[in-house]
């Protein structure tokens, strides 16, 4: 079932991404200081595109941690994969909850296979991010907040950047699913290293819907995104994957969220399930 197998990328709006899916954060021409004010805010203190307030997620991390606690198996002591962490928004609460406390730890780690091999059980915090800027800016920002957490380098096929330490009882992606080049590959890289029974797989994006997204122009929620939560939905289940759940959360009106546990093996194999003959050559 884990057959090699080939994806195109996917076919996106050449006018919305002149560079690229992701050309806004690794080929923008801007200096690495002002890529993350334009994303984090002026020194990024906070604000921007990223970290504002006028963006659902931003101004909603409590309830979204919340979620993940009540429905994803967000605990203490987990190990949890922030998959597109951007400028690092989520991992001081983040670190709140799988560290138990308010996210000391040993610093900033850079990812190697030794630091993968750590003893579990006092739980990990993965920062995967395609954007080297971003990666550079999160090592500073833990650094200074002395946050335990792991920066790995996620690649267009990968993004957890060749992770093998202890399996992933959760994998968050808040409005990056739609940032992937190569989604089913890329969710199938995920699901290789979730927990077989605990892991789970949240995805939160936009609707592709303009009355539902009223913070930008119609023309952008068409352009920008590629497709709507149902073709979301469909390309995460033929990756290997079970819907689990379809949570509302408070506050989040521009944004769907869905749940996913990994196939068992014996489901997987089943022809039909978690995977479909349409895609990929």
């Amino acid at each position: 079932t884990e057959e090699t197998y080939h994806e195109q990328a996917v076919v996106v709006d050449s006018a919305a991404y002149p560079r690229g899916l992701n050309g806004d954060f690794v080929d923008s021409g801007l200096s690495a200081e002002d890529l993350i004010a334009k994303f984090a805010g002026d020194g990024g203190g906070g604000g921007g595109k990223f970290e504002g307030h006028e963006r659902d997620i931003a101004k909603n991390v409590d309830a979204i941690v919340d979620m993940l606690v009540a429905e994803a198996g967000l605990v203490a002591g987990c190990v949890v994969a922030d998959v597109g962490a951007g400028t690092g928004l989520m991992l001081v609460p983040l670190s709140r909850v799988v560290f138990g406390e308010a996210g000391v730890g040993a610093g900033v780690v850079e990812a190697t296979a030794a630091s993968a091999t750590r003893a579990a059980g006092r739980g990990k915090l993965l920062a995967c991010e395609l954007a080297p800027d971003f990666r550079a800016w999160m090592a500073a920002r833990v650094a200074v907040e002395n946050l335990d957490v792991e920066i790995w380098p996620s690649t267009t096929h990968d993004p957890l950047g060749g992770y093998e330490g202890p399996p992933v009882d959760l994998a968050i992606m808040l409005d990056v699913y739609h940032h992937l080049d190569f989604p089913r590959t890329s969710c199938r890289a995920i699901r290789s290293r979730l927990h077989p029974q605990r892991g789970r797989l949240v995805v939160i994006d936009f609707h592709r819907d303009p009355t539902k997204v009223t913070s930008r122009p119609a023309e952008w929620v068409l352009g920008h995104l590629r497709a709507g939560q149902e073709v979301f939905r469909e390309e995460i289940l033929s990756s290997g994957y079970a819907l689990v759940a379809e949570p509302q959360v408070g506050g989040l009106q521009e944004n769907f969220v869905m749940i996913f546990r990994p196939l068992t093996e014996a489901e997987w194999a089943k022809p039909g399930q978690g995977w479909s003959t349409s895609v990929g050559t």
